[in-house]
C-alpha cells in the first residue's frame, strides 16, 4: 500500500490536485525513504520536461493512472 499511496500523492501533486496535508504526507514519505525520493524526483522531472513528441499524452497518462488508483478499493 505504501507504493500506491506514494504514486497517488505524486500524481496529485503533479496535476495540481494535492491538498496541503497530502503534500506534507508526500514530503514525509520522501524524507524517510531514499528510494521514494528518487522515484518522486524522476517522475517529476519526466512530467515537467518539455518533450517535442508529447502532444498532451503526459497529462492523459497520469489521469488514467490516477483513475485506476482511485477506482481500486484501498486495502
Amino acid at each position: 500500500m505504501h507504493q500506491k499511496q506514494l504514486l497517488n500523492l505524486t500524481i496529485k501533486k503533479l496535476i495540481g490536485e494535492a491538498t496541503t496535508d497530502e503534500l506534507l504526507t508526500l514530503e514525509s514519505l520522501v524524507k524517510s525513504h531514499k528510494a521514494d525520493a528518487f522515484f518522486v524526483n524522476t517522475i517529476t522531472d519526466w512530467f515537467n520536461t518539455d518533450n517535442e513528441t508529447d502532444d498532451g499524452q503526459n497529462e492523459l497518462l497520469f489521469k488514467r493512472v490516477k483513475d485506476k488508483i482511485t477506482d481500486e478499493p484501498l486495502k
